[in-house]
C-alpha cells in the first residue's frame, strides 16, 4: 500500500486520531439510540396516560349524565369511547416501537403502568412536560 494511500484513508489524521474519532462516533451513536429508547418509552406512558384519563373520565361521565344547562351527555358519550380506544391504540404502537429499539418488557410494562396509574391532571402536565423535552432529532 502507497504511503499517499494511506493519507487518504485517514483523512489526514493521525492514526490515533483516526480511532478516537471512531470511537467518538460510536458513543454518539449508543448516545442517539438510548435517547431514542428513552423517547419511545416516555411517549408510551403518555398514551398510556390518556387513555387512563379518558377511560376514567368516561366512567365518570356515565355516573353524572345531565350538563349544567340542562343538556345531556348522550351526544358525547361515543366520543369518549372513541379517545379511549385511539390512546389504547397509540400506546400499543408506543410500546410496539420501544420494544423494537431494544426496551426490555419490564421497562415498557413499567412505562405502560406508571401512565395508568396518574389520576389527576398535575401528574399528566409532568408526563407531557417530560414527554416533550425527549429531543431525539
Amino acid at each position: 500500500m502507497n504511503v499517499n494511500d494511506m493519507k487518504g484513508w485517514l483523512k489526514g489524521k493521525s492514526l490515533y486520531g483516526f480511532f478516537r474519532s471512531f470511537k467518538e462516533k460510536k458513543k454518539d451513536e449508543i448516545r442517539f439510540h438510548t435517547a431514542k429508547l428513552h423517547a419511545a418509552l416516555s411517549l408510551t406512558q403518555l398514551a398510556a396516560a390518556i387513555a387512563g384519563f379518558t377511560t376514567s373520565t368516561t366512567t365518570e361521565a356515565q355516573n353524572t349524565n345531565p350538563k349544567s344547562n340542562g343538556e345531556t351527555r348522550a351526544g358525547y358519550k361515543g366520543m369518549d369511547s372513541i379517545v379511549a380506544s385511539a390512546a389504547a391504540l397509540m400506546t400499543t404502537v408506543c410500546a410496539e416501537a420501544a420494544e423494537s429499539l431494544g426496551a426490555d418488557r419490564t421497562q415498557v410494562e413499567s412505562a405502560v403502568n406508571s401512565g395508568l396509574a396518574i389520576i389527576n391532571p398535575i401528574d399528566m402536565m409532568a408526563v407531557t412536560a417530560t414527554t416533550s423535552t425527549c429531543n431525539v432529532l
